[in-house]
């Protein structure tokens, strides 16, 4: 009897493995699908991974949103994230983020906040590298 004992125990190990098993198939199958899904988007998901980085962008202000850090933010590579971007709104990334920017160095003119604040808020290093994009962004989008 102690050799039944050990195949009854046997053949509900191996049941209970089967079970776990079919989990975990389906699982996978799920995550396959997501991450197929994710690396081939379609018109509307793209349109969707737009308006997450247009989202990000505004929200950060232009902070910590190096092409770099949005296309790990995406799940994209930088290329497909700035395709994406541009075929969608028309300009870069770079571009949209100096005007996002500008926009809050325009807010802040008027309610009269520190340069040495606003350099941190948008995301410079130092107040220097602040006032060299002021110039280059100003110089730039003056009309002649």
């Amino acid at each position: 009897m102690p050799g039944h004992k050990q195949a009854v125990g046997c053949r509900w190990q191996l049941a209970f493995a089967r079970l776990l098993r079919l989990p975990l198939a389906a699982l996978y199958q799920e995550y396959a699908r997501i991450l197929a899904s994710r690396h081939t988007p379609s018109a509307s998901n793209a349109h969707d991974i737009v308006d997450l980085i247009v989202s990000r962008i505004e929200h950060m202000r232009g902070r910590d949103c190096s092409l770099d850090q949005i296309a790990r933010y995406a799940g994209y590579s930088r290329y497909r994230v700035a395709h994406l971007f541009k075929a969608r709104t028309g300009m870069s990334i770079g571009s949209y983020i100096n005007r996002i920017r500008a926009q809050y160095l325009e807010q802040a003119r008027i309610l009269d906040i520190p340069a040495k604040q606003v350099a941190a808020e948008l995301g410079f290093q130092s107040t220097t590298a602040f006032y060299n994009w002021r110039r280059k962004y100003q110089a730039a989008t003056r009309t002649p």
